[in-house]
């Protein structure tokens, strides 16, 4: 299941958060509403045993009876309507529990019934449920009178004045909340701007449609930042990069055809050529004619940019036939090429810029003995093409700074006039078209070597031709 970042930070905050406070805040409130519950309680105690007292002093007063009884009665109701509420009930026991007075006659029995006479508590109370309403029972005992004053109040009417503190501190709760969600909300977006806006630019290079961004400003700078900024540095270098190819593959493409003008009324001269120099029995010119007829052939009939590494070999041969008779024996060739990779696939044309730097440059001054050898084996899970040649060589910092080049495919050398100059520019091509083909741990490397003369090795991966 795919679940926003966004969403996971807001998920992430509440639970930190919002619930925390929201427990809390109930948590508050039921302890805050169970101190004042019972400091109301007992405020109501402390006034049921004035009262109690204050009866006591009543009963022990010079008046009549008739006029005891009716204060008393007066008391009674008073306090029953006043003091703990209109719907408070008030009755009074003696040690015998015996009903000496009531509000409400059917509540002696249901009194004389609970566990008031069975503690040694002169005062106290329970919450006790009749008719259904759950009411706050208080008592109070006078030792001397040795009567049970019992009040009975709804808790609902106990407890209204403290009705607000459910009030309060649930909007305190459903505001905290609302706040809460929203500053989780704005944070987490702001948390997320970054992820957001990198997850757009990989978009955006998925597609290959890369626009570098700048940089943001922010305030505290953070992993994502760093990630943004070395990203955007990634951008400007693959962009840079996709453009040198471009420029290198339309110059390729233009030098393509160029070199493809009218190939086959090439190909048609030189087998004309060929068949002129075999009537006239010159087997040189037949010969030439025949290699170069090969290589236009090779040039322009193979399809795509892969060929198998037997044309390739096929191709080298044709064009050292030419090349070697030009030399007049002066120079020999030795090709050593395992039967293994024959049939595997690589890139065309990545053998004969290579030999041809021998001829421009190694041979240049050749005077006779030279060697030109070509070996191609597997090693591993790559192919190894080897060439050297024992002509002048390059010195150690041209071939330092060549390799150097070849490992940052540059795309050619400083204009610096050093004898590596002019080896640079083929040797080049092929390392970049192998990894632009194969990736970066594939292309072109020379070798340094205690033999005189030069040795270029090209790796390419073992892929056999299916």
């Amino acid at each position: 299941m795919y679940l926003s970042k966004k969403y996971k930070y807001i998920l992430f905050y509440v639970v930190l958060t919002v619930i925390p406070i929201v427990l809390i805040s109930a948590i508050t409130y039921k302890v805050l509403n169970h101190h004042l519950q019972q400091d109301i309680v007992e405020k109501n105690q402390e006034i049921l045993r004035q009262t109690n007292n204050f009866l006591y002093l009543l009963r022990d007063s010079d008046a009549s009876v008739t006029d005891v009884e009716d204060r008393e009665k007066m008391i009674y109701y008073g306090l029953a309507s006043s003091i703990f509420g209109e719907h408070s009930e008030v009755v009074i026991l003696d040690e015998k529990q015996n009903a000496v007075f009531a509000t409400n006659p059917h509540l002696v029995t249901k009194v004389q019934n609970y566990p008031i006479f069975d503690d040694e508590q002169q005062d106290g109370y329970y919450i006790v449920d009749y008719l259904n309403v759950e009411r706050l029972l208080s008592f109070s005992f006078h030792p001397i009178t040795e009567w049970y004053l019992i009040v009975l109040t709804p808790t609902e009417e106990v407890y209204r004045n403290i009705s607000y503190i459910k009030t309060f501190m649930t909007t305190i709760a459903i505001t905290s909340t609302i706040f809460l969600l929203l500053l989780v909300y704005y944070v987490s977006s702001r948390l997320y701007r970054s992820t957001n806006d990198l997850k757009k630019r990989l978009k955006e290079m998925e597609e290959q449609d890369l626009i570098l961004g700048e940089e943001r400003k922010v305030f505290f700078k953070d992993e994502l930042w760093e990630i943004e900024l070395s990203f955007n540095k990634m951008v400007k270098r693959y962009s840079k990069m996709a453009y040198e190819n471009r420029v290198n593959f339309n110059e390729a493409k233009l030098l393509a055809l160029q070199a493809q003008i009218n190939p086959h009324f090439l190909h048609n001269a030189l087998e004309t050529i060929n068949s002129i120099a075999i009537i006239h029995r010159v087997p040189l010119i037949s010969e030439i004619s025949r290699s170069l007829s090969k290589m236009f052939r090779y040039n322009t009939v193979s399809d795509g940019n892969y060929v198998m590494l037997r044309e390739e070999i096929e191709h080298v041969e044709n064009y050292l036939t030419v090349q070697l008779i030009r030399f007049d024996e002066l120079i020999e060739k030795e090709i050593d090429v395992s039967e293994e990779v024959l049939d595997c696939r690589v890139i065309k044309f990545v053998l004969q810029p290579i030999i041809e730097n021998c001829f421009e440059h190694a041979f240049k001054d050749v005077t006779g003995g030279g060697i030109i050898h070509i070996q191609a084996y597997r090693e591993d899970e790559h192919i190894v093409l080897r060439v050297y040649d024992n002509g002048s060589g390059i010195a150690e910092d041209d071939r330092n700074r060549l390799n150097w080049s070849l490992q940052e495919k540059a795309a050619s050398l400083p204009n610096n006039g050093s004898a590596g100059e002019g080896t640079s520019v083929g040797i080049l091509n092929v390392n970049n078209r192998i990894k632009l083909a194969f990736g970066n741990e594939y292309g072109v490397f020379v070798e340094e070597i205690e033999l005189p003369g030069t040795a270029i090795r090209i790796t390419m991966p073992f892929i056999q031709n299916s």
